[in-house]
């Protein structure tokens, strides 16, 4: 991804800075999809937002920056499923 687009991404939720997810942080979380038995298709790639804890998936190269579509990233405890942080 063009560092200069990236720099100008930031998280829909937090506000927070964006920045393009490890190999090893795309297997994590491709980890706890298979683990979740959700059907949904492994992450190539991703953004992540260390402030908010979570990881947006890019899809066929784009990034898809919608809260919904976020995977939480991190510890259970630092990352409130969407019903709970709206309550």
């Amino acid at each position: 991804m063009d560092p200069e687009y990236l720099s100008i991404l930031m998280c829909p939720k937090t506000k927070g800075a964006l920045r393009l997810a490890s190999e090893q942080e795309v297997a994590q979380v491709n980890e706890k999809i298979q683990a979740s038995g959700a059907q949904t298709e492994p992450l190539q790639a991703g953004l992540v937002c260390d402030s908010g804890g979570l990881m947006y998936p890019i899809r066929d190269g784009i990034p898809v920056l919608l809260v919904a579509e976020a995977i939480p990233f991190g510890s259970p405890s630092d990352n409130p499923s969407p019903t709970e942080s709206s309550a």
